[in-house]
């Protein structure tokens, strides 16, 4: 019986670490994420920038942790009080070029001048495919560690 509980105890324990290096590895890769969609995203005042966040989701599937990487749609415009930046993302995110007719603004044009990356349209998508590879792998490198 001792054996038993003493076996128990040391996979309790691996799967503890496992899932804190998991969870850790995950965190960061949605932070990677968030930062990758910040660039592609269109600016006027940043307000749309500032309101890609990631947060802790609760639990996904087969109960593991989930994070989500959103706009905050009830984010305040403070150069225009009682409008938010909900009012507009959906419009930036799925009407502006390259994903939609809509052109990029004069800030926007700027932006895409200094950054390796295209501003406009369909940011969370295409930041999720840029990152996206990664993610997998860092998460595999993280588990891979704690079972070395």
């Amino acid at each position: 019986m001792r054996i038993f509980n003493s076996a128990t105890a040391g996979l309790f324990r691996i799967g503890n670490a496992v899932r804190a290096k998991a969870r850790s590895s995950m965190s960061g890769s949605a932070e990677e994420l968030a930062a990758v969609a910040r660039k592609m995203a269109p600016v006027d005042e940043g307000n749309l920038e500032d309101a890609i966040v990631v947060s802790e989701a609760g639990r996904g599937l087969f109960g593991g942790i989930k994070f989500e990487v959103k706009i905050d749609e009830n984010m305040p415009l403070p150069e225009k009080p009682g409008k938010t930046v909900g009012d507009y993302a959906t419009i930036m995110h799925e009407q502006l070029t390259p994903y939609g007719p809509l052109q990029l603004g004069p800030a926007s044009i700027e932006k895409q001048k200094t950054t390796d990356v295209i501003v406009g349209g369909g940011f969370l998508e295409r930041a999720a495919d840029q990152v996206s590879p990664s993610i997998v792998r860092s998460i595999h490198d993280a588990i891979a560690k704690v079972l070395r």
